[in-house]
């Protein structure tokens, strides 16, 4: 072979080991890429805040918002096994529906196509974001300051309920998941600290802003007042009106659960619950 020839293969071997590196920098590069793109977080393109809780979403939030028929999963933590009772108590259960998942995570909802993850380290996160979740679905708005609602109840004197006098039979239910918990509560007291509360219901013409005082009796106290009717200046308690606008808001020491029939079913058992998580889990015989 002459030296001619003997340069001619050495350019072609440099060219093809030129190329073999680039291609395999090519596939290394490829690779990395490919990894790291599978340990980013997924991404949400829809994202908003509901009770102070981040929502992140891959599904528009109408489409959500459809996802009535759900499958809750059997959970030993308790504070999960309230809010399974809450979104039950509100959807459709179905093996094949939407899929609920609690976690003891950072507080935050994460929406797919096909399920849904609620979040929350601490007992309160875990709840505030269920309520915010059932709050999202049902198109209710729901104050920031959410689970003040508890503080705002018992640190009043007596415990005031006021029914519209509109409210058909779901809107009643309502006040009804509301008495019991109160009720509850009264116990509560009575047995840890010695101290007698009271509870009062009220119906409400809202056309004439007049409060009937109404019968209520339980294990602690019986109400026969008849006839008591005065005008609305309540500076506290729960209060269900009939409006165009769903939702619970505070104002002061009042909370307001408004809406339709429905809604305000709705609104009553997330209240019932931030009053005491640990009701529904009494009632059902779990504790």
């Amino acid at each position: 072979m002459t030296e001619k020839e003997t340069g001619v293969e050495n350019g072609k071997v440099d060219k093809t080991v030129v190329i073999v590196i680039i291609l395999f920098g090519i596939v290394v590069m490829a690779g990395i890429y490919l990894y790291k793109q599978s340990k980013q977080p997924a991404t949400y393109p829809y994202t908003l805040t509901v009770a102070g809780v981040n929502v992140y979403s891959k599904i528009p939030i109408s489409e959500f918002q459809n996802k009535k028929r759900v499958f809750l999963f059997e959970t030993q933590d308790k504070i999960a096994t309230t809010c399974n009772f809450e979104i039950s108590a509100v959807s459709t259960p179905d093996r094949e529906g939407y899929k609920i998942h609690m976690e003891r995570k950072p507080v935050g909802i994460y929406l797919d196509k096909n399920s849904a993850h609620i979040l929350g380290e601490t007992d309160e996160e875990l709840l505030k974001a269920c309520h915010a979740f059932l709050c999202l679905r049902e198109g209710m708005e729901c104050p920031e300051n959410l689970m003040e609602i508890r503080d705002i109840v018992l640190n009043s004197k007596n415990l005031i309920i006021v029914r519209d006098s509109r409210l058909g039979s779901s809107g009643i239910m309502g006040h009804t998941e509301l008495l019991g918990v109160l009720g509850y509560i009264q116990a509560q007291i009575l047995n840890t600290e010695g101290m007698n509360v009271w509870i009062y219901p009220f119906v409400v013409d809202v056309q004439t802003n007049l409060c009937t005082l109404q019968p209520f009796s339980n294990a602690i106290q019986t109400l026969n007042i008849t006839d008591n009717t005065t005008e609305c200046k309540m500076n506290s308690g729960i209060f269900l009106i009939r409006s165009k606008e769903n939702g619970i808001w505070i104002e002061g020491k009042r909370v307001f659960i408004s809406g339709d029939d429905e809604h305000i079913r709705i609104g009553s058992i997330i209240v019932r619950d931030i009053l005491s998580p640990e009701w529904i889990r009494v009632y059902y015989g779990l504790e």
